[in-house]
């Protein structure tokens, strides 16, 4: 395999060694301590998960702007997923599209810089300057009311953020900080922060073993299930001109295809020589209309799909060493036969697709 590790989710155990083995054991024996609640893996949220700890998540992401979507819908779908994978890349975790404990420990940390506690130490007004001020602002910003970039200066603009709030709190409007506004916007801020994530304790030595198994079995920086993401999804991310990266789920060789046209689904081309004889050996040396079951990154989420291996119709890269062009479906993808149907072959090898994990580096658009 060229770009990654390619595994069919079930059937790991078969390649665990006796050093991994070990290492898992020690894991598992050592408890994860919650704040009187449940198991780690009850606190781990995940696609398709429902409730309020996911709208509180999609709210938390919200708030540190990778969540753009107007409604928190309560469900762990595509979109949170993305956003979510998104803060992991940013704040150097795995980069799994899984809300584990250590992520929400780097969401807390990320949700306190947005709602810092305003410690009072004297009256603030015009001119004043400081922490405080700082985090004065900081907090109305979060909150809605302060618009600008926080700089510790008390202006004309945190003045009028400050009277804002008292009006709609019903206090004095005079646009100067006193130990009451504190307390109260301090009361305010903590009842409108997301739920801090699972008060978690981990045991070193449960970190430590983890450690050693994702060394001994050579791990990649992240791994990710293939999810059948929509058509419609794939449309806006995988725009016509653009290169995508596909992995074969049984090889695990990859080929970079730049999408010409389609609108049901993707016509797309090997964009080198290369490519192309890379994609006419994933079809076992030859041209064939079977459809194979691939995945592809689309927007930090891996996406099952097929392709078929003919290339036909019309032709839009010269010196790739073939004509015509390859059909990419993805779930929900329609055929282009006028009937506006799914082909059922494609969908059949994405639901095949859709079984498979991969862990890369970096992997596609």
């Amino acid at each position: 395999m060229s770009d990654g590790v390619m595994k069919k989710r079930g059937n790991d155990k078969q390649s665990i060694s006796i050093k991994i083995k070990t290492a898992i054991a020690v894991a598992l024996s050592t408890s994860f301590l919650f704040s009187g609640k449940a198991a780690a893996d009850a606190q781990v949220l995940r696609v398709g998960d429902r409730g309020e700890r996911v709208e509180e998540l999609q709210r938390s992401l919200r708030v540190l702007e990778f969540y753009d979507y107007p409604e928190l819908e309560g469900y762990f779908g595509t979109d949170t997923r993305s956003a979510l994978m998104n803060f992991q890349k940013e704040h150097g975790l795995d980069v799994n599209g899984v809300a584990d404990a250590r992520t929400f420990r780097a969401l807390d940390a990320a949700l306190d810089e947005c709602y810092p506690e305003i410690h009072f130490t004297g009256i603030m007004r015009m001119r004043s300057v400081g922490k405080d001020v700082m985090a004065l602002q900081q907090v109305l910003k979060t909150l809605g009311y302060y618009g600008t970039r926080p700089d510790g200066v008390f202006n004309a603009n945190t003045a009028s953020a400050v009277r804002t709030f008292q009006f709609d709190y019903g206090m004095a409007v005079d646009g100067v900080v006193t130990e009451r506004l504190v307390k109260k916007i301090n009361s305010v801020s903590a009842s409108l922060r997301p739920f801090k994530g699972p008060d978690v304790v981990i045991d070193e030595s449960v970190a430590e073993a983890a450690e050693t198994v994702k060394m001994a079995a050579d791990e990649p920086e992240y791994r990710t299930d293939a999810v059948k993401l929509q058509w419609s999804a794939v449309d806006s991310a995988w725009k016509v001109g653009k290169v995508l990266r596909l992995i074969d789920v049984e090889t695990g060789e990859s080929v970079d295809l730049r999408r010409t046209g389609g609108v049901n689904h993707a016509d797309a081309e090997p964009c080198t020589q290369e490519d192309t004889d890379k994609l006419k050996m994933m079809f076992g040396g030859a041209w064939s209309w079977a459809r194979r079951p691939v995945i592809a990154q689309v927007s930090y989420i891996t996406a099952a799909a097929s392709i078929c291996g003919m290339p036909h119709g019309a032709d839009a890269i010269n010196g790739n060493g073939v004509n015509g062009h390859f059909c990419v479906h993805f779930y929900e993808s329609l055929d282009d036969n006028g009937y506006n149907i799914a082909d059922r072959a494609h969908q059949r090898a994405i639901d095949i697709a859709s079984e498979y994990s991969y862990g890369s580096v970096e992997l596609g658009m």
